[in-house]
């Protein structure tokens, strides 16, 4: 019996060590979006959403003004020191109040030099009135979509950071519309 407790436990940690949650997620003001005067949109953390679901994020998203909306922590998060350690999957779950305009899920990190890696999820789009869960893969072993800023030279300079989680849309969408996020967190 022993044997097997020791065996559960020892699965038990390492796979909490493998799951990196972003520690400030649940403080107001932890995280913001593009400046709110040129956008139009709007961040907040709601408190006590349902009883399975404590804290979730609402980016308010303004498409007649800045068709993507961008969300990000006001402290870097660290998410790698080496080439080893940069790889994983950016891990969420999301709902759109309205599904038309979304086009695709973009991550972004950062490299030392502020060179920006931004990693893409297409052809993932939201269910009409359901929570989804959403994995990016990202590092090494993936191709950035774009690399751009910083010294340009398309290598990574480390350590890298966590830069931004975008909800990508249709220009041509009128209407303000709203993407809820939950317990966002770095699996590797």
């Amino acid at each position: 019996m022993l044997k097997y407790t020791v065996a559960i436990l020892a699965s038990f940690c390492c796979a909490a060590a493998f799951s990196e949650p972003f520690a400030d997620w649940n403080k107001k003001g932890a995280w913001e979006t593009l400046d709110e005067n040129k956008t139009g949109h709007k961040f907040e953390l709601i408190e006590n959403y349902s009883k399975k679901m404590k804290n979730v994020g609402k980016l308010k998203v303004c498409p007649q003004k800045w068709y993507y909306g961008e969300i990000r922590p006001v402290k870097r998060v660290l998410i790698a020191k080496t080439p080893e350690e940069f790889k994983g999957k950016f891990c969420f779950e999301a709902f759109a109040d309205s599904i038309g305009h979304f086009t695709q899920i973009t991550i972004r990190f950062s490299d030392s030099s502020g060179e920006i890696y931004q990693y893409v999820l297409r052809g993932a789009p939201f269910k009409e009135g359901q929570w989804r869960k959403f994995e990016v893969p990202f590092g090494v072993g993936e191709t950035p979509t774009v690399i751009f800023g910083g010294d340009e030279n398309k290598k990574i300079d480390y350590p890298v950071y966590f830069q931004a989680l975008i909800f990508d849309g249709s220009r041509n969408y009128v209407e303000p519309l709203h993407y809820y996020i939950y317990n966002p967190e770095i699996k590797k």
